[in-house]
């Protein structure tokens, strides 16, 4: 990344969604009774007729001892028991380290006291939970308002995230301040992404041009074979330079159109600079006019290394290099 400043970075997506949250008060627990709004982090439901289970990450007026049946807290540890909201004295007992430990709990408890009455309160002390694969809900996970409801919670005080992003370390200065590092997952196809936060901060990859859009100069004809697949159009023609085929690793770049109602995101096959045409590895998404290059139409070029600026950020996949 070209930035000066050492930095933590996470390459990945990290997602913060709001809603109103009003619940009733659980026996053994005031605080709840006072609950008014929150802020939560969506809820995910796969194959199922209803799904109450809760993710609620904001401000709640609690008293000093919290209530909840499980704590999960970055430092902890999916070894113990998940009753406490901190380690113990003699460190015997610990919060939970993950939520997916957490979401095993619940089912358990469910499934051992299936009479009971109160609701099931997961809390999340404040820290980056890093997720590995998808998190998933399904009706395992589902309480109603008949029967348990499922809640899980921020601490008091405290902004839990979690995050499908992955940590990025490693890094070493290289010319003119920037920062590089390798990823080997990369360079093997293991890995790829097309975001990086830094500090919470999105930063973007470099594009072409710097401001605005260039425009489609001429209209290329479509394949036969295309056409009748239903596919759109494969290539472009562009005018003066804007597409050179001189830029480093062409198959690395991408072409960004906006149609009337879509964007397209194309990468690029192979640029032919006498007839002033690109051609890319894919297709738009239909034959209709609206997924058409007409001349006219805006685009732009991301992932041009000879573009890259400060606070950009530029992934060589072919050598794995993070710059």
């Amino acid at each position: 990344m070209a930035d000066s400043h050492d930095q933590d970075l996470l390459g990945g997506t990290q997602t913060v969604l709001s809603c109103e949250l009003f619940r009733p008060g659980r026996a053994g627990c005031p605080w709840l009774m006072s609950l008014q709004t929150s802020t939560c982090l969506g809820a995910l439901a796969v194959g199922m007729r209803r799904f109450i289970a809760v993710l609620s990450l904001g401000l709640i007026t609690a008293a000093a001892s919290p209530c909840a049946d499980l704590f999960v807290a970055p430092y902890g540890s999916d070894a113990w028991s998940g009753r406490l909201d901190a380690q113990n004295d003699d460190k015997s007992d610990d919060p939970l380290a993950t939520v997916k430990q957490a979401q095993e709990a619940v089912r358990k408890v469910r499934h051992h006291e299936p009479k009971r009455t109160g609701a099931i309160v997961v809390m999340l002390r404040g820290g980056t939970y890093f997720l590995d694969k998808c998190l998933v809900f399904s009706a395992k996970d589902s309480g109603t308002p008949e029967e348990v409801l499922v809640v899980y919670k921020a601490y008091p005080d405290e902004l839990p995230v979690l995050s499908g992003g992955k940590p990025i370390t490693g890094w070493k200065t290289g010319d003119a301040g920037s920062k590089i590092t390798f990823l080997p997952e990369v360079k093997s196809g293991e890995w790829d992404f097309r975001q990086l936060f830094v500090n919470g901060d999105r930063r973007s990859r470099p594009r072409l041009p710097r401001e605005g859009y260039y425009h489609v100069a001429r209209t290329k004809e479509t394949p036969p074979a295309q056409r009748q697949a239903g596919r759109g159009p494969d290539r472009l023609g562009f005018d003066k330079e804007d597409i050179r085929p001189d830029w480093h690793d062409l198959s690395n770049l991408e072409v960004v159109a906006f149609h009337p109602w879509l964007v397209s995101s194309l990468r690029i096959h192979d640029v032919d600079p006498k007839r002033k045409t690109v051609v890319f590895s894919g297709t738009t998404s239909s034959d209709q006019p609206w997924s058409g290059f007409p001349v006219g139409t805006r685009y732009l070029v991301e992932d041009v290394r000879e573009a890259l600026a400060p606070g950009e950020f530029y992934l060589d996949r072919g050598s794995g290099t993070l710059t």
